[in-house]
């Protein structure tokens, strides 16, 4: 049995007694969210798995992005979601939202679910939410982005709402956050299935690729600057799956928690990638390619990198590299595997 099938029975075991197994770890749990007192570090659990919970059955308690322990006595019914997509997984296990941050076409929704997220009533944009909106809808659930909406948690929990922070930048982070939606919708079958699903896919994908480790500079692209992506990012992390080497592996990031490190052209002309990939956070993807167009014309130390002057240069969709492509996860491995092994996977676009 190859690794890749071990690791996809495992993962289909480990669902089969998912159940079975968290149930014997339940702990009584008091309603509401309870922040540790000021000083105290988070909560040990946190360091357990990407969002450990306590059970599978009400009461629980589930180990948040943040450290922090958040209880619930039962099923939240009204829930305010605050990112693309954190709402595109918590409807795809069937769960329901009250309120959400606008839904922007970098979000690959499934396509039965579209309409009804989009009916939604929204309290702004993912980073400019209203909080006093939030609050006039009593949500008693407010689920939030590690990193971005970290300001927003602070301000949720100082009204006395219940915030759950979640992350999605690999695989593991979004089995997790499945697992822990399909418990609080009330569809932890449908949560294993989608899981399962999600495996499977990138396992055909990595069960696929030729040897070797080719090595790749993941650039990102802003309206102001330009940065490389480390390993802990959406990009970084499938990198890692489809055998790549990041150049930038082990830099140190631009602050603590940062997925990004500064641009530093010598050392990409010194590395010299057998590929460059471009992820961004602009307006368009189209809007990427024009700022890169731009910078490899008017700084010509691009033209000593040879993959740059051998148009080994790959743009990478934000609804599968700046935002977690959650359902479509595994076309964002197989779009990234395209783009290095054309010959393998064909043309990246069919993934898209």
């Amino acid at each position: 049995m190859s690794v890749t099938s071990r690791r996809r029975a495992t993962r289909r075991a480990l669902a089969a007694v998912l159940c079975a197994t968290m149930s014997m770890l339940g702990a009584s749990c008091s309603a509401g969210q309870q922040d540790p007192p000021p000083g105290d570090e988070p909560s040990a659990a946190a360091d357990a798995g990407p969002m450990p919970m306590t059970s599978t059955e009400f009461p629980l308690s589930i180990t948040d992005f943040s450290g922090r322990s958040v209880d619930f006595d039962s099923a939240p019914q009204r829930v305010c979601i605050l990112a693309g997509t954190a709402m595109n997984i918590w409807y795809d296990v069937g769960g329901t939202a009250v309120c959400s941050v606008q839904i922007t076409d970098n979000v690959k929704t499934v396509p039965e679910n579209d309409a009804a997220m989009r009916a939604v009533p929204t309290v702004g944009a993912t980073s400019n939410v209203d909080i006093e909106a939030v609050s006039s809808y009593e949500p008693d659930l407010v689920i939030v982005m590690s990193g971005a909406q970290d300001t927003v948690l602070s301000r949720l929990r100082e009204l006395g709402i219940r915030g759950l922070q979640v992350r999605a930048r690999s695989q593991a982070e979004l089995e997790a956050i499945y697992r822990a939606f399909g418990v609080l919708t009330g569809h932890p079958d449908t949560a294993s299935e989608r899981i399962t699903q999600i495996g499977d896919r990138v396992d055909e994908v990595v069960d696929r690729l030729p040897e070797g480790s080719p090595s790749v500079v993941i650039v990102y692209v802003t309206a102001t600057s330009l940065a490389v992506k480390l390993d802990d990012s959406i990009a970084g992390q499938i990198a890692g799956t489809l055998r790549l080497t990041n150049i930038a592996s082990g830099l140190t990031p631009d602050n603590p928690g940062s997925e990004t490190t500064p641009l530093d052209i010598e050392a990409i002309v010194a590395a010299q990638p057998d590929h460059v990939l471009v992820t961004s956070m602009v307006e368009t993807d189209a809007d990427a390619q024009a700022r890169m167009d731009e910078e490899f014309a008017s700084n010509q130390a691009w033209q000593a990198v040879d993959a740059v002057r051998e148009g080994r240069i790959s743009y990478l969709p934000q609804e599968y590299f700046l935002l977690n492509g959650g359902p479509y996860y595994g076309d964002a491995v197989a779009y990234m595997a395209a783009c290095i092994h054309p010959d393998v996977y064909g043309d990246a676009q069919q993934y898209a």
